[in-house]
Order: structure tokens, then sequence, then C-alpha cells
């Protein structure tokens, strides 16, 4: 997403272990043991999602070094009170995979048939929203 910090791959990590802790929670009948695996983890994870959030606070703080640039002051105020934007289907296979868009397009642009990619490109990375069908087919693709 434009003008946000990169994704963390040890956080999305560590929820990811959340989840799949939870499932096998429920799927064995809740025993205790696995009830404290689950706790385990997801305090771990808020943790890590606390300090990287203190630690991407500071850094936001030290970019203005005193100069008091006041048009990324307001463009920081004006983005608390937005909502929060919606990530295209290349920015969720760029997660999915823990790689940038920019480590993406090439090979997307193996995987997609030369008549494909110009619809494509157009649907799916100017600002179109997810479409949960279309990329669960390309990271079938890619998964093969």
């Amino acid at each position: 997403m434009e003008g946000s910090a990169a994704p963390d791959f040890n956080l999305a990590n560590l929820w990811s272990q959340r989840l799949h802790a939870l499932r096998e929670y429920r799927k064995q009948g809740k025993p205790s043991r696995l009830h404290r695996h689950f706790n385990h983890i997801t305090a771990e994870a808020r943790d890590y999602a606390a300090k990287l959030a203190s630690e991407r606070w500071r850094d936001i703080c030290s970019s203005f070094n005193g100069n008091k640039n006041w048009a990324q002051i307001w463009q920081l105020f004006r983005s608390w009170q937005l909502k929060s934007k919606k990530c295209t289907a290349a920015q969720a296979v760029a997660l999915r995979k823990q790689i940038s868009e920019a480590q993406l397009a090439p090979q997307a642009g193996d995987v997609i048939s030369p008549s494909q990619r110009l619809f494509l490109i157009r649907k799916y990375t100017l600002g179109m929203q997810y479409r949960r069908s279309r990329m669960i087919t390309i990271l079938q693709v890619w998964q093969t």
C-alpha cells in the first residue's frame, strides 16, 4: 500500500501460528494443553505487535528531524482520520508469498498468458479490490 510501512513477515507468521493453534484447539475438543499453547502464541504475537508499533512510531517521529515538515505532519494526521485502505490482489499475493510487489511483477508475467496480462493489470493492480475467487486461482497456479 502506498505510503505505508512494508508488512512484517515475522508478525504475519506469528498470527498464522496463532490461527493454526486455535484451529487445532477447536478440532481436538479443547484440551488444556492446546489452550495454553494458543494463549502463549497469542501473547507472543501481541507483544511483538506492540514492540513493532512502538518502533514504527519512533521511526515516524524521528523522520521529522525537527524541520517541521507540515505537509508530512498533516498527511499523518489525516491518515488517522480516514478509513484504512483495502489491499489490492497484487498486494495480497505479495504478502502471501512474503515478497515485495516489485518482485511479484516478473513472476506474474511468467504465469499469466499475454492475452490476460493487460486485463489483469487494469483490473487488479490499479486499485481494484481483492476478489477472492480470482486470487485463489492465481495462488493455485503459482503453487504448482
